[in-house]
């Protein structure tokens, strides 16, 4: 996957499924507050294992803080087994910062200080993109091996395989979420992995799905993913499509195969290489997978 290395340092992904903000908007640009202000007297924490977690100070009893610190380590595990991680790639941090500030701000992760920022009203109503934010951090390459790969991560060279970058993330949260417990939210309503399929199926017989059937299994993404007006009428459909796909081919080629294509220059042609198969035939064997 190619990527911009100075949104790589930011975020992992830049702008993750679960939204862009209006106005072009840096969801990051309060990040500094929300820490200075969780760390601070208007937060409460609690650690487990690899998991430090930060709400606002009162949001919740403490003995839930501990419950919801044990299960996200739960989840980091959980993650880690589904991926069969690590990799020599791989940065896989010691703790994991998760911090839930109250404002509806856009959830990211910022991979390379290993922290994410969630808006604690979704936790409260169970629709935090919890796993698929970790899934971002946790798949994140090391710093050494950015150094190593300058033409991987050198600055002008467009979106990358957007669909793998946000379909897998999803994929390995739903799944890990399924293997540990954990409560994974659907913020945007692309379905879990029982109902991505057919939602991304009746995706397709719509306006969008041509838009959006382009861009699966193919470098770059729809420019409406980052239109204020129409992000929300096509990132159901895309996100859907991208992550049944990574589905469908987890089952073909193997989650070690998808994984290891993450990071690679061009992702495609290395999964072309582990299918034996092009990406157009893939493509056109997913589509006649799909539920109708």
């Amino acid at each position: 996957m190619r990527l911009c290395l100075a949104c790589l340092l930011v975020s992992t992904f830049a702008f993750t499924a679960f939204g862009q903000p209006p106005g072009g908007l840096d969801p990051r640009a309060r990040d500094a507050g929300f820490v200075a202000s969780l760390t601070g007297d208007d937060g409460m924490s609690a650690t487990a294992g690899r998991a430090k977690v930060y709400v606002p100070a009162g949001g919740m009893p403490k003995g839930d803080l501990d419950a919801l610190a044990a299960s996200l380590n739960k989840g980091i595990e959980a993650i880690l087994a589904v991926t069969h991680s690590p990799r020599s790639w791989q940065h896989v941090p010691a703790t994991i910062t998760y911090y839930f500030h109250r404002e509806m701000a856009i959830s990211h992760a910022d991979a390379p200080n290993s922290r994410l920022f969630i808006a604690f009203p979704r936790l409260k109503d169970a629709q935090a993109p919890l796993l698929h934010e970790t899934t971002h951090v946790v798949l994140s390459p090391d710093r050494s091996y950015i150094a190593a790969h300058p033409e991987i991560f050198e600055a002008a060279t467009g979106d990358g395989s957007v669909w793998l970058g946000e379909g897998l993330p999803t994929y390995v949260g739903y799944s890990a979420a399924r293997l540990s417990g954990v409560a994974e939210g659907d913020p945007i309503g692309s379905g879990d992995l029982e109902h991505v399929d057919s939602v991304c199926a009746q995706s397709l017989t719509t306006p969008v799905g041509a838009e959006v059937l382009s861009f699966i299994g193919v470098e770059g993404a729809p420019a409406a993913l980052s239109s204020r007006d129409r992000r929300a009428a096509i990132a159901p459909a895309f996100y859907a499509c991208a992550t049944s796909f990574v589905k469908f081919l987890v089952a073909a080629v193997g989650i070690d195969a998808v994984v290891d294509s993450l990071w690679e220059l061009h992702s495609e042609p290395a999964i072309e290489k582990a299918a034996g198969k092009t990406m157009d035939a893939l493509r056109a064997e997913w589509r006649g997978r799909l539920a109708p």
